[in-house]
């Protein structure tokens, strides 16, 4: 039996309790109202300007020391094997962020290029400089370099967003060389686990920064191909070579269990299946 006082004070607590939990939900759900309510001009350069203010303050996959981020990344070296004097290539490289997870054995007798459609910052300039990497200005669509010239080409998070994918990947597999790797990274976008994923860590982020709105554009934006269509280009255009996908979290190909995906795959050297 609990004594009438004690029966009291249990009941002051939980009116304690109810008026924060109140207080906080009214706060929280003012934020949410502020976010939502608020219009977005138009503003040609949002896109350069997010880059350089906020994505690595509110993108969970580049906030730094972020756990998905380094599984992000950790994952597209998983099978990619030794990279011991290979000439690699990697596209939308931004400011560097891969690199520290490439096995270093391109540095004998090998090379690397890092290749965006935007300047990298100062810092990283220094960092590539540092490392023997070369940075060249380019659009996937467009690569200005020699049929066969890469042994291994890295893609992380960069294919859904190119205007024409179906020329991005002709151009991948054109300067692929024969028996070379093609290493890409892609989120399950729109799938249920990418966007329970999203819902519980990059927008809650942006919420409380007041860059709902932003975030949710720059995502319209950015995302502008969907998983589903851009591997079904990539199995279309690499129809006789290898490839291989690799789920996350679960190691299956699914794609709505999945928050993203690693496909490899090893282009065929097609004189060399003819004379077999």
């Amino acid at each position: 039996m609990i004594s009438r006082e004690n029966h009291s004070k249990i009941e002051t607590f939980r009116t304690q309790i109810k008026s924060i939990a109140g207080v906080l939900m009214y706060g929280i759900n003012m934020r949410l109202l502020k976010n939502f309510s608020r219009k977005i001009s138009y503003d040609p350069n949002f896109q350069d300007n997010w880059y350089r203010n906020n994505y690595e303050k509110v993108n969970v996959t580049a906030i730094k020391g972020s756990f998905f981020k380094y599984v992000l990344h950790k994952s597209i070296e998983l099978g990619a094997g030794r990279n011991d004097g290979l000439n690699i290539l990697e596209v939308g490289t931004n400011n560097g962020e891969h690199l520290r997870f490439v096995e270093s054995g391109w540095k004998n007798l090998g090379s690397y290029i890092a290749c965006d459609v935007r300047e990298p910052d100062l810092g990283s300039i220094e960092y590539f400089e540092s490392q023997g990497v070369k940075f060249v200005l380019a659009s996937l669509e467009d690569l200005p370099f020699e049929d066969n010239s890469f042994d291994r080409i890295i893609l992380t998070c960069v294919l859904h967003h190119v205007n024409n994918p179906e020329r991005a990947i002709l151009e991948l597999r054109r300067v692929l060389k024969p028996g070379g790797k093609l290493s890409i990274l892609l989120p399950n976008d729109p799938g249920l686990m990418y966007r329970l994923s999203r819902a519980f860590t990059t927008l809650p982020i942006a919420i409380s920064k007041g860059l709902f709105w932003e975030v949710q554009l720059n995502h319209a934006l950015e995302h502008k191909g969907n998983f589903l269509s851009l591997f079904r280009l990539l199995r279309y255009i690499f129809g006789n070579d290898k490839m291989k996908v690799l789920g996350w979290p679960f190691f299956f190909s699914t794609y709505s269990f999945n928050v993203f995906s690693t496909i490899q795959i090893t282009k065929i050297d097609l004189r060399e299946k003819t004379s077999k």
